[in-house]
Order: C-alpha cells, then structure tokens, then sequence
C-alpha cells in the first residue's frame, strides 16, 4: 500500500473523491424525482466502499444524512483495501465530479488544513507519501474548483511539498491560484520567541538555547544565536518548531 501512496496521482483521485463526498453529503440536496433515480444509479456504478455508497443514496433520496467532512471519507478509503481503492478510482472520480458539478449549484466552500501534520503522524520519516498526500491535495483542490463553478477549495500545503509540485505540467497554472506565505527574519525570530514562551516558559531564545551568540569559524566572527539558527532552516515556521 505504501508504494502506491508515493504517487501523486493516487492521492489527488482519493482527494478529488473525499472532497465530493463530502460537498455532496453536506449539501441541501432539493432535486427532482427523475434525477434522484439517476443519481442513485450513477452511485452505485462509482464502486465506493460500502459505507459512503450507503450514505449517499441515503442523502440523495432525503433519509438521514451522516455529513462527514472529507477528512472522514478520506479515513474511510485509507483503511479499504488495495482492490476496493482502485476500483472507486478507475469508476468512481469521474461519476462523483460529475455529480458535484450538477448537484451542488450554489456557493460551496471547502477549506483543509493541516493533512501534513496528520500524515507525519501516520506516516513518519516517509518523505515521498509526505509531499505527494499534499501534491494530490493541490492538485484535486485546483480540478475541482476550477470545474465546478459553484464549489472553491481551500487548502493549505508545506513549502517543501510545494516544491515538490514544481514538477507538475500544470504547475504554472497553478500557480496563479497560490498565495505564497512568506516570512522574513524578524518574523520567524517573533514566533520562534512565542513558541519558547508558549512551550519551555522561557523569556528569550537566549535563555532558550543558553547562549547569546555563537562563534562562525569560517568567517571568524561571532553572530547572534537566532542568525545562526536562521541560516540553517529554510525560512519556515516548521523548521523552528521542529527545534
């Protein structure tokens, strides 16, 4: 299961499919008879683990909805079986986006945070399943919204696995959907001071590490603690409360 979670590709199916889900779930389903006949014949085709199959006819045909946020379908394909994934994906994608775009017809907004800390936990010291979960992340999040004229995804990814995007044929495109958060010096000095306070109740990075500065024997001078901190990070956040 591992390998095939190293693909970008596989997590921005799964993604594409969990974000559907959801919306669709969520959603205040008002549709005609004929068209609730038809979305539960596509549903059944999708091949989706039996659970969220079940709860959609259940939304569709106006039973009790279980409005799972995508997180929790995305839960759900990761604990299903190899087969059971890649049958949803080859079947499944399709008929869900396009249930997406002809159901949910008014504002949708989705927002996801903080996958990269959730699957550090899940997969630890794996780099690749790492930034590939949040390249798929992207990438689903940019399909759906830019297909679906009603629904606007939210996401937050890592730097790192931003990075890792670049590789993308698409990743120009993108781009222009990006907003880049970028922190200077004095910022990172400020929340790198914060988390001390916060965690080691400690008044300073000083006091933190124990020393106000530390010598640099290539250029024979000393510096102050955080410069010589900051010049081995890259510039996020993350680096520091990893420190």
């Amino acid at each position: 299961m591992t390998d095939v979670m190293q693909s970008k590709a596989f997590w921005q199916d799964i993604w594409t499919l969990s974000i559907a889900i959801s919306a669709l779930l969520n959603y205040p389903h008002e549709i005609t008879e004929h068209e609730k006949d038809e979305a539960t014949s596509e549903v059944k085709r999708a091949e989706l683990p039996p659970i969220l199959t079940q709860e959609l006819l259940d939304a569709i045909n106006k039973r009790h909805v279980n409005q799972r946020p995508p997180s929790s379908v995305l839960d759900i394909f990761l604990q299903s079986t190899v087969r059971s994934i890649e049958r949803a994906r080859t079947k499944g994608v399709q008929i869900l986006t396009e249930l997406l775009k002809k159901h949910v017809d008014s504002g949708c907004a989705v927002f996801i945070d903080s996958f990269d800390q959730a699957i550090s936990t899940a997969y630890p010291e794996n780099f690749d399943i790492w930034c590939s979960g949040q390249a798929g992340l992207l990438k689903a999040a940019w399909e759906l919204s830019r297909h679906s004229r009603h629904v606007k995804i939210f996401v937050t990814v890592r730097q790192e696995a931003y990075a890792f995007f670049g590789n993308d044929p698409e990743f120009n495109n993108i781009k222009g959907s990006v907003l880049l958060i970028e922190y200077s010096k004095d910022d990172l000095a400020a929340i790198f001071d914060k988390a001390i306070l916060h965690y080691e109740n400690l008044g300073s990075i000083e006091e933190f590490v124990g020393l106000e500065e530390i010598y640099n024997g290539y250029l024979r001078v000393h510096e102050p603690i955080f410069d010589y901190i900051y010049r081995h990070t890259i510039g996020v956040p993350r680096w520091l409360m990893v420190i």
